[in-house]
């Protein structure tokens, strides 16, 4: 969020080398319900924080992390190139199943998470068009959609892998 997103790197430090735990998960904000209420105290464009959580993947890769689960929620593959390896959501066929505990319900998280997803007219360029979820109605309502660039080849991988690439 707004007021700790510069911090990534370090909190990524302290988890690694105070906790000695091996994985984090980066969610950028879902701009819907509680949220939606503190926008402004809140909100973050992807713009703004990427250049943080590349460097929290960076400091897995400079302190030899193998993450066993992806680092990234909620980012679509043109915001991050290179790592889509990394990113938990954003394929259509790279979803697990959602079990709701309220009323026992099992639902598949892709099609919960595309009910909340836009595909904008620069994604039928992008190479990932086909598998890509799009990105968050709400996020574009609130920032535009200026930030999603189509890639048009597969961009150089992050070289840092999961535990189950290993």
């Amino acid at each position: 969020m707004k007021k700790n997103y510069t911090e990534i790197p370090e909190l990524v430090d302290f988890v690694i080398k105070k906790i000695g735990a091996i994985t984090f998960n980066f969610v950028s904000c879902h701009y819907n319900g509680e949220l939606e209420k503190n926008i402004d105290e809140f909100k973050v464009s992807y713009t703004e924080q990427s250049p943080y959580v590349k460097e929290g993947a960076n400091r897995f890769k400079e302190n030899n992390v193998i993450p066993p689960i992806h680092l990234f929620s909620n980012y679509p593959p043109c915001i991050l190139p290179g790592y889509e390896h990394l990113i938990a959501d954003w394929e259509t066929n790279n979803m697990d199943d959602l079990y709701l505990p309220d009323n026992n319900i099992k639902g598949n998280i892709g099609k919960a998470l595309q009910s909340t997803k836009i595909k904008l007219k620069q994604c039928k360029e992008c190479i990932y068009n086909e598998k890509c979820i799009g990105v968050e109605r709400k996020y574009v309502e609130i920032f535009g959609d200026k930030e999603f660039i189509p890639l048009h080849s597969k961009p150089k991988r992050f070289p840092l892998k999961l535990l189950t690439e290993c």
